[in-house]
């Protein structure tokens, strides 16, 4: 992964385990573990339906989904999201990429009801 697609907050995957980064820099912090971890041994989440329900998106018809105003389409062939402005469309394949968008674009984290 690489250190600027990152934000303190992000999930990632590290040892089969989901984790939330607490510090980030070559070596990093997650919320479970006692010692840093390196930052090439981390690996993305791709994101899914089940990622956007615990996050508290709304499921609406026609493959779209919808929090705060924010809404993704399902490309189905091609199996990930993507979120369209006016001028724009922004392909969304994981859960920091669209952690890091909702941050953007709401000035909000994007939180789990797990937490």
């Amino acid at each position: 992964m690489n250190k600027q697609d990152l934000r303190t907050g992000n999930y990632i995957l590290f040892g089969g385990l989901v984790h939330c980064l607490q510090t980030i820099g070559q070596w990093c912090k997650t919320d479970i573990t006692v010692d840093t971890i390196p930052l090439d041994r981390m690996s993305p989440i791709l994101l899914t339906e089940e990622w956007l329900i615990l996050f508290g998106f709304n499921i609406l018809p026609h493959h779209f989904f919808e929090l705060n105003g924010i809404l993704l389409t399902f490309i189905t062939d091609e199996q990930y999201f993507q979120f369209e402005t006016s001028n724009k469309i922004i392909d969304v394949k994981t859960v920091n990429q669209l952690q890091n968008l909702f941050y953007a674009l709401t000035g909000e984290e994007l939180k789990t009801y797990k937490q």
